[in-house]
């Protein structure tokens, strides 16, 4: 499953200054990617405390770009198989 979302802030974001990103994620019961559209790689951190503070694992991030796209795809993959193994 995919997920994309965009980081909200008091600022209006212009489109062409965000950068998209992908993040690697678990709930305990499940694991997916998520795409975020975040102003700069300073608020990376920070969205990384929010998804930990209602206990969500964040396993792998990096921008999204053709070169990254296998990578996160593997990833996933093992993140998943390592999940089956558990259960």
């Amino acid at each position: 499953m995919a997920v994309e979302t965009t980081a909200h802030t008091s600022n209006t974001i212009k489109r062409e200054n965000v950068m998209k990103y992908y993040f690697i994620l678990t709930d305990g019961k499940d694991a997916w990617i998520q795409f975020v559209y975040l102003p700069t790689g300073d608020y990376v951190s920070g969205y990384i405390r929010d998804l930990r503070s209602v206990g969500i694992s964040v396993h792998d991030y990096d921008l999204w770009t053709k070169d990254t796209r296998p990578i996160a795809e593997r990833t996933l993959e093992h993140v998943q198989q390592r999940m089956m193994m558990t259960k």
